[in-house]
């Protein structure tokens, strides 16, 4: 309420003043103060509350909202996701696969095939929705059907057509689409926590 109460009255004294002032200067009969006063107060007060108070309190309320925004973005960027597990099964057993224990995934329409040291597990999911669950846990997109946790990327080496090899920790060789190189890359050559020990 100040910030609108004070810039009205600053206005509102301001307008006799001036007229004052002037009328002293230039003419040879001076307005008085207080009738000139008494005149804006009947005449502007309310255009002058609503001038000054409306922008005002559009910018407070649009001031309110943002923090909040800000906030609940900052809360659930501090939240930390839980690594997901793969349900999979191998033979009549179901096993529980953990996200470090997996090399890569491809895409085995309209399922996905998931590579775990020397053996490799069917999981009903497409590679679609495995790419959600995975997202920000050091795993990236090599080619539109495979995705592969850094953690277990040995090496790459161009085609030479803008494609790279893939050289995985355990000497299987991975194509990387040219669409897909310069995010590899970046991902490759940042330092990640070894997680395969």
């Amino acid at each position: 309420m100040l910030l609108i109460v004070l810039p009205v009255g600053l206005h509102i004294l301001a307008y006799p003043a001036f007229v004052w002032v002037v009328s002293k200067l230039f003419y040879e009969h001076a307005f008085r103060f207080n009738q000139t006063l008494q005149y804006g107060l009947i005449t502007h007060l309310v255009e002058l509350i609503l001038i000054y108070s409306i922008p005002l309190l559009a910018f407070v309320s649009f001031g309110r909202r943002t923090p909040g925004k800000i906030e609940t973005t900052n809360q659930s960027s501090k939240e930390e996701r839980t690594p997901p597990s793969f349900m999979v099964t191998d033979g009549n057993k179901r096993l529980k696969i953990e996200l470090m224990d997996i090399h890569y995934i491809t895409a085995n329409s309209p399922y996905s095939t998931i590579f775990c040291d020397e053996k490799k597990y069917l999981y009903n999911g497409s590679l679609k929705s495995v790419v959600g669950k995975v997202s920000g846990f050091g795993f990236v997109r090599i080619h539109k059907s495979t995705i592969v946790n850094i953690q277990f990327v040995h090496s790459y080496t161009s085609r030479l057509n803008g494609d790279y090899d893939v050289t995985m920790k355990d000497g299987s060789t991975l194509r990387v689409s040219r669409n897909y190189a310069a995010g590899f890359k970046a991902e490759f050559q940042q330092p990640h926590q070894d997680t395969t020990k």
